[in-house]
């Protein structure tokens, strides 16, 4: 391979760290409200019920971007 193409692949790396990041910080911001959901409003039944689901939403997205990024290192390497 020559310098352009060692660039782009350092490029494409770069990317698929970035949005596995994006995905990270998202999650880490659903869990981080459902906990506050949970911890600071004391409504009843609605609210348990949105925060505990606000925080497996998160852990599905960051489930989610990491299976995303560990296929697209495979298939980068292949």
């Amino acid at each position: 391979m020559n310098l352009r193409d060692d660039l782009a692949m350092a490029r494409t790396v770069m990317a698929n760290q970035r949005t596995f990041l994006a995905y990270t910080r998202t999650g880490m911001t659903f869990i981080i409200a459902g906990a506050g959901a949970l911890k600071f409003i004391e409504d009843g039944m609605t609210i348990l019920v949105t925060g505990w689901g606000l925080i497996l939403l998160g852990i599905l997205f960051f489930v989610f971007g990491w299976r995303n990024y560990l296929n697209f290192q495979k298939n980068l390497q292949s």
